[in-house]
């Protein structure tokens, strides 16, 4: 870039006179941002026109904002996760009659508050009974099951082995 080029682009940037711009460039060994911090020190760099105060304050107040945006969006997010994790259960007399996941079911109580409280009600006055269930306690259930399937074919194949076995020797 030439020095005329630096001088406008410093100049446009820091809102100054060309000869301002070219002065504090001769002065910092044409080093851009040497050149910026020395206007400043002195005190002539300028907001741009329009802006009413220095171009500073907008975008740490602007950071601030979208910073607690963020905060606020990963914690509905991890909040719909969790949400997403556990199950509202409906049985009635020991069976499942049905499920949805507790963010579902928030958004229910939500949207139909009135409702879904009067189905609640009516559903105790029913029998039915309801139950939170985390994702990680609905598949431990599923293991234990499995475990006792297999361990029950277990016993029975023993079972008929053994009793085959007794019969021809009888």
């Amino acid at each position: 870039m030439e020095r005329y080029e630096m001088a406008e682009l410093l100049r446009n940037k820091a809102n100054v006179s060309y000869d301002e711009a070219r002065r504090a460039l001769e002065n910092s060994g044409w080093d851009m941002l040497r050149a910026m911090v020395t206007l400043e020190q002195e005190g002539k760099l300028n907001p741009p026109h329009g802006t009413g105060s220095g171009t500073r304050k907008a975008p740490q107040g602007k950071a601030k904002e979208e910073g607690l945006l963020i905060k606020v969006l990963n914690w509905l997010t991890g909040l719909i996760d969790k949400g997403n994790q556990h199950r509202f259960i409906i049985e009635k007399g020991g069976r499942q009659a049905g499920s949805m996941t507790v963010t579902v079911f928030v958004t229910l109580l939500l949207l139909l508050h009135g409702f879904s409280l009067f189905l609640l009600f009516l559903g105790l006055l029913m029998g039915y009974r309801y139950r939170f269930v985390s994702e990680v306690q609905i598949e431990e259930a599923k293991f234990a099951a499995r475990e006792a399937e297999r361990a029950a074919r277990e016993l029975e194949d023993w079972h008929t082995v053994n009793s085959f076995g007794g019969e021809s020797a009888g």
